[in-house]
């Protein structure tokens, strides 16, 4: 299927990453500037020439099949190409060199860290601020241009791409699981500060039955106590699971209602530089989506 793949034309390629990305061909039609018959008569030309479904429509929107995904998933390399050829050559002109203000929320370091510096050894000239925050309201002020949070739907006034789910599980270091039963841990649970957080109403509800709890008023603080081996708490999966000192001892969660959002302010649209990371940061994000689900295999 790979090699049929190649054949298929960057429009086409397009036209089904946009599909899988909206769940609706009009959303699609639009952002591309097609019309909605178009949009389904080239699909259904790509479906003939691949021999494949790449679409099923269900009652909430098109659903990519494994072909759909597969595909899209290559038109997704094909763009993030694109997009570093091209401001790779606008660099001469307008310039890269400049600050990006980058909003995130602290405990995302451990994953963005490694992509960041990746981002700064292609575009040297680039420095980056990075802000720590766990709602993206540091945007809507203008402090950041850049934002990935935990949130229901964009504030007013921002654009950005839905990452998916972000998994939380509880963990604890394997030397304190090596020296006491699980289930006896202590909780290393959030003050009321923190309550008002997307991760805080997941630990309202983990340290409901605790017997045992401290308490710390920062995520960072909660990091170090779990590391420490002063006991179990919940963590970001994208975390934990990277940080070998440490061990899940218990199922991932979510909050449904909550979805990580890389976000910009709609200002910063013909902005090269900043323009240029979020792209990158969507492409380079969008592969550790199974790291961020909870979903990697982990030994």
């Amino acid at each position: 299927m790979a090699s049929d793949f190649e054949t298929v034309a960057w429009d086409d390629l397009r036209i089904c990453l946009e599909v899988r990305r909206a769940g609706a061909v009009s959303t699609a039609a639009r952002r591309l500037g097609l019309s909605h018959s178009t949009v389904l008569r080239r699909i259904a030309a790509m479906e003939r020439s691949l021999g494949v479904v790449l679409f099923v429509k269900r009652t909430d929107g098109y659903v990519a099949t494994d072909a759909g995904r597969d595909l899209a998933e290559a038109a997704e390399q094909v763009e993030a190409r694109i997009a570093t050829a091209m401001t790779s050559a606008a660099a001469f002109e307008a310039g890269m060199a400049g600050m990006i203000r980058f909003a995130v929320p602290d405990l995302a370091a451990t994953v963005l860290m490694p992509l960041l510096a990746a981002f700064c050894v292609t575009h040297p000239d680039v420095e980056i601020s990075l802000l720590a925050a766990q709602t993206p309201e540091s945007l809507t002020r203008g402090d950041a241009h850049v934002a990935l949070a935990l949130t229901k739907s964009p504030p007013a006034g921002q654009i950005g791409v839905n990452l998916g789910k972000a998994a939380f599980a509880p963990y604890a270091a394997r030397s304190a699981l090596d020296q006491d039963e699980e289930q006896d841990l202590p909780w290393i649970g959030l003050t009321s500060g923190l309550r008002h957080t997307p991760v805080g109403g997941l630990d309202r509800a983990a340290t409901a039955a605790r017997r045992r709890l401290h308490r710390v008023g920062s995520l960072a603080m909660q990091y170090a106590a779990i590391a420490g081996g002063l006991g179990a708490g919940l963590l970001p999966c994208a975390v934990g699971d990277l940080d070998a000192r440490l061990r899940r001892c218990g199922e991932p969660v979510t909050d449904p209602s909550q979805q990580l959002w890389l976000l910009y302010r709609p200002e910063m649209r013909g902005n090269i530089r900043i323009m240029t990371f979020f792209r990158y940061l969507r492409v380079a994000l969008k592969r550790e989506r199974l790291l961020i689900a909870g979903e990697r295999p982990i030994s």
